[in-house]
């Protein structure tokens, strides 16, 4: 399975903190985010 990325830029911004929260309410997702604020949507391992 490859990477999903999603660009949300035009929809929300998300701070740092925000990130955070969203990966511990979603401990079952693998998440990232890259350097343009991407939200990347790993495969599990």
């Amino acid at each position: 399975m490859t990477a999903i990325t999603l660009n949300l830029n035009s929809v929300v911004q998300l701070t740092s903190e925000q990130f955070y929260q969203l990966c511990e309410e979603h401990p079952e997702l693998k998440l990232e985010r890259n350097a343009n604020g991407e939200l990347i949507v790993m495969p599990p391992t």
